[in-house]
């Protein structure tokens, strides 16, 4: 578990994303900037079918600024609408042509297969009838691990983990949680992946022990 995995690395442009949460009842929904592993896993589901994919990622810092959208959804048996709902989605920062982020596969048969077909235009996130989540998808290189100095390596180190992944992919990255932030993400029902459950998951801001490119800053302390 560990130091001898290799791992595909993504590049990810979009025009506009609206990943985020939405309290039920609630009237807001706040957008978080990270890939998590459920919503990434459920958009590689629709376009490799049969394929069972772990992945994880995050958004570049400096590609992206927030911004807000009303929403009024409507009732049609009434033909009225409902209460009006705040929406925050990304969209690109003023001097850069699109929000970019990061993806991360761990190598093996079923990423294997993925990664033969791209370049690919997938949809992530909310709101994809209004336009939204609408992205491009790239390989970028495979790492190995090995010393900083080399391209397309990294190291093993101690950390914050930056971003969100379920407990049961955790042994894919090769991570190991020493203090968790937990939180909880959706994972499909196998024989039916329109319904499912809300699994245990491991936030930002855990310390682990992992791949240096799923950490936000190395802990040395202790």
């Amino acid at each position: 578990m560990g130091p001898d995995k290799e791992f595909y690395h993504l590049h990810l442009s979009s025009e506009a994303l609206a990943i985020g949460e939405r309290i039920k009842g609630g009237t807001f929904r706040p957008c978080i900037t990270t890939l998590p592993s459920s919503t990434l896993a459920g958009a590689f589901a629709d376009y490799f079918p049969g394929l069972k994919i772990a992945a994880v990622g995050f958004l570049k810092s400096g590609t992206y600024q927030k911004m807000e959208i009303p929403y009024s959804p409507r009732d049609r048996r009434t033909d009225s609408s409902l209460l009006p709902l705040t929406i925050q989605c990304l969209v690109p920062s003023a001097d850069v042509p699109f929000v970019e982020g990061d993806i991360f596969l761990p190598c093996d048969d079923h990423s294997e297969q993925a990664v033969t077909r791209l370049p690919l235009t997938i949809y992530l996130g909310a709101f994809r009838y209004k336009g939204l989540g609408r992205c491009r998808i790239e390989l970028n290189c495979r790492l190995v691990p090995g010393s900083p100095a080399q391209p397309s390596s990294y190291t093993y180190v101690r950390g914050f983990f930056a971003g969100r992944i379920r407990e049961s992919e955790l042994e894919a990255f090769g991570i190991q949680v020493e203090k968790p932030r937990f939180g909880y993400l959706f994972e499909p029902d196998s024989d039916n992946p329109r319904t499912g459950s809300y699994r245990r998951s491991i936030f930002e801001g855990s310390l682990v022990k992992a791949p240096s490119f799923l950490v936000s800053g190395e802990y040395i302390y202790d």
